[in-house]
């Protein structure tokens, strides 16, 4: 499997204990109004939230049909909340012209008014009879995507909105639905694990009134690697400084893959020092932030050239001195 170096890659083992958390709920029973709620953690990155349902009364008829549901949040009260709702209806009932179509309104309620915030029909890859689709919206980079359909999520819309600030997702149904499955997905903030104390002005004042070899910038001069495993994710600038027995290798600029997440100070590596001399043991963060310590070290050559080895992804990545 290729990875980007400076790597682009999920460690699986790291994902399942750090992180991604899956909840399924089976069995849901909206209430006397029709609504079903769900707590969600929306203090992390990215949030999914994604309903499996059918709408039992759902039938042909002229213009939209009776029946339909919508996924909600930051519902505050039925004349205040989010909404994406899912409504099907012929375009020419009775007519040898009629198509059957699915249809996504994306708004808002406030104060008993609605604004339409997105429309989309789809006459392929819903159902727009009795049988079930996968709703689902997801928020992060202050973005709402919505996503629907019968066997495959298709692509609806994008709204510009922050995570969902009540702390509760939901459905809401006018009609008989029958919800098979409620799965919420919560990602948490990778960029907490690189994330320093350490600035631009910090780094330059260490630096210049540093005597350690070690100590300075340390800037991409080229590589040696296997492109069918491992993809350079961007040809960086280090800057490295001491940390106890270890030095900490800080993210100056450089970076291509993820490239807008990165910002001057956050942690890019580990020099941990070995019983050899210029010799350490590496901790590295590839470009989606996650780390790699496995079989992976470094070597200081001549206090000039800065060697970081992946044997495991046949690739080496040297970075040269300069202060």
């Amino acid at each position: 499997m290729k990875r980007t170096l400076t790597l682009i890659g999920l460690i699986l083992a790291f994902l399942l204990s750090y992180a991604t958390d899956y909840r399924y709920v089976r069995n849901v029973a909206v209430d006397n109004e029709g609504l079903y709620l769900i707590d969600v953690d929306t203090t992390l990155s990215s949030v999914s939230f994604e309903v499996r349902a059918a709408l039992l009364k759902n039938s042909e008829r002229y213009g939209y049909s009776k029946s339909s549901w919508s996924l909600v949040w930051n519902y505050v009260s039925p004349e205040d909340f989010y909404y994406a709702t899912y409504r099907c209806g012929n375009t020419d009932y009775g007519d040898i012209t009629d198509s059957r179509f699915g249809e996504v309104i994306v708004g808002q309620r406030k104060n008993g008014s609605d604004t339409t915030l997105a429309v989309k029909r789809f006459f392929n890859g819903v159902n727009t009879s009795k049988g079930y689709n996968s709703f689902m919206v997801n928020w992060t980079n202050e973005k709402a995507r919505l996503f629907i359909g019968n066997r495959e999520l298709q692509y609806v819309a994008k709204v510009p909105m922050s995570m969902p600030i009540r702390g509760k997702c939901g459905v809401l149904s006018d009609d008989s639905l029958k919800i098979k499955l409620v799965i919420m997905k919560t990602n948490p903030d990778v960029s907490l694990l690189v994330k320093t104390k350490w600035t631009s002005d910090s780094i330059n004042a260490r630096i210049s009134h540093s005597s350690d070899a070690m100590e300075g910038y340390w800037d991409y001069l080229d590589r040696d690697n296997d492109e069918h495993r491992a993809k350079l994710g961007g040809r960086y600038r280090l800057a490295c400084v001491k940390d106890g027995d270890s030095y900490l290798l800080l993210y100056v600029a450089g970076a291509q893959v993820n490239g807008n997440e990165w910002t001057t100070g956050m942690l890019k590596g580990v020099l941990h020092p070995t019983i050899f001399v210029n010799h350490y043991d590496l901790v590295w963060y590839d470009s989606m932030m996650l780390p790699i310590e496995t079989d992976i070290h470094a070597d200081v050559i001549d206090n000039a050239i800065l060697s970081l080895e992946f044997p495991l992804y046949k690739t080496k990545i040297r970075f040269s001195k300069h202060r």
